[in-house]
Order: C-alpha cells, then sequence, then structure tokens
C-alpha cells in the first residue's frame, strides 16, 4: 500500500479489555476522531466482508456508523458508498478517505482485532508515514471479569474463550504479541496505558507530548503561550486547548 500521510492512532489491546474506554473518553475531544474500523486487518473490502465476520446490515457495522457520521448521511448511504466503492477496494483507498474527512484531527482506530497478530502492527507501519500506537494493558484478573467467560471470534482474532484457563491463555498470548512488536518498533512511536489508572485528562496531555511531533501538533502551557506566538506563530494556528494545555497546529502557516 502507499504511505498516508494522515495524522492516526492504531490502538492495541487484548479483545475484551474495554477499549471503548478509550474512545468514549476521546469522543467530546477536538483533536481526536475514535473509532472501530476494521480495515487494518484486510487487503480489501472483500476481505474484510469475507472474514471480518460482521454483520450485513449497515446498523451493525461500526465502519458504516463512521461515513455515516463523518459524511452527515444516513447509515444506508454510507453503506451503498461502500458499496460504490466495489470489493476489490483495497483498504488504504478507506483510509485515505477517512483521513480526508477527520482532517485536522487525528484519527484513532480502535478495532479489538488490530493486535490480533503482529503483522497487522507491522502493516501499520507500510501503510501510513507516521503511524502511533497506544498500547492498552489491563491486569488479568480485572480482563477476566470484564470479559465474563466470553470472548467472540471475529476473523483473525483468538477463537471462544469461555473459561478463566482459556481466558488467562488469550490475555497471555495476545499481549505476548503487543510485547514482541513494542519491543521491535521505535520507542517514539508508541505510548502505553494502564487500565487501572487511566486518567481521561491525563490521557490529552500523554498523547499530546508523546505524539506531538509526529502530528504536527504542539502542545503548550497556557502560561507560555506568549512565548510561542513570539516565535511566529499566529492565533490561527491554535486548534484547540487540553486541560491546561493549549494545542497549535504546526502544519498552519505560522507567518
Amino acid at each position: 500500500p502507499p504511505s498516508l500521510a494522515g495524522r492516526v492512532l492504531i490502538v492495541l489491546s487484548v479483545v475484551g479489555s474495554d477499549a471503548e474506554l478509550l474512545c468514549g473518553a476521546l469522543e467530546p475531544s477536538e483533536h481526536f476522531a475514535a473509532y472501530e474500523l476494521h480495515l487494518l486487518a484486510y487487503e480489501t473490502l472483500e476481505e474484510r466482508g469475507r472474514l471480518a465476520s460482521l454483520p450485513a446490515d449497515a446498523a451493525s457495522d461500526p465502519l458504516c456508523a463512521a461515513l455515516a457520521e463523518l459524511h452527515g448521511t444516513s447509515l444506508t448511504d454510507a453503506r451503498n458508498f461502500l458499496l460504490e466503492l466495489g470489493p476489490s477496494c483495497p483498504t488504504w483507498y478507506v483510509y485515505a478517505t477517512l483521513f480526508e474527512l477527520v482532517r485536522p484531527r487525528v484519527l484513532v482506530d480502535v478495532t479489538p482485532s488490530n493486535a490480533a497478530h503482529i503483522n497487522f502492527a507491522r502493516r501499520a507501519q507500510q501503510m501510513f508515514e507516521q503511524p502511533c500506537f497506544l498500547r492498552l494493558v489491563r491486569h488479568p484478573m480485572r480482563f477476566i471479569e470484564s470479559a465474563g467467560g466470553l470472548l467472540q471470534g471475529e476473523g483473525a482474532r483468538a477463537p471462544p474463550a469461555r473459561t478463566p484457563s482459556q481466558l488467562e491463555g488469550a490475555w497471555l498470548h495476545s499481549n505476548a504479541i503487543l510485547q514482541e512488536y513494542v519491543s521491535e518498533a521505535p520507542p517514539a512511536v508508541v505510548a502505553t496505558v494502564h487500565y487501572e489508572e487511566f486518567q481521561a485528562d491525563r490521557l490529552y496531555k500523554q498523547l499530546h507530548r508523546r505524539f506531538g511531533t509526529a502530528w504536527g501538533l504542539q502542545a503548550v502551557p497556557a502560561a507560555e503561550v506568549e512565548l510561542f506566538e513570539a516565535a511566529g506563530y499566529r492565533p490561527q494556528c491554535i486548534v484547540g486547548t487540553t486541560g491546561d494545555l493549549i494545542v497549535f497546529d504546526t502544519n498552519i502557516e505560522a507567518l
């Protein structure tokens, strides 16, 4: 696939780790657009439809929901948009479309199966110019309690696991994949969040401070804004706030 230039954050977590927590925390943000997409693991829309084990109706496909929201259209229109692209449409093209729709926000892919195989994260390194990754870590006991004895299979996901021992095995397998990828990825492109210590405000700051350079977003303490503006950045460069930080888009012409 081509190397896409959009701002992207790939969430890597064990299936059943409640990655939706991140989606809910980022949802009200003016800097992030978080969706479950089920794209990264597949080459084409045909392969996605055949292997992702998603319901055929538009109302149950999270990608349709994302497109409907971003286009401001109905789920049926979103489904028709995908049908017009055709089954041979590469998934990278859908990502490119999403980048245009969410710009200038960061596209956050919270699909649970992103961490099902190490090659999915490696594929992101090939597909995007500057992919960033957020690893969500959850304590195994809390994971087992949350999963409630059931993991639903989806494509390359782990098979259904119903007993505590099976859930523990699924947790160990998936976290081994995550650890292997984190050990080979450049440290600058990976951040780790512990579910039990999660705080939305802290997450915003962590993301901006870790990935701000890659995204062209610089978070500056409010007290230092005048110094930053003195360096040539106009108020038009300000794209929002994150707690006590002012966020500048450094891709906007400064002078």
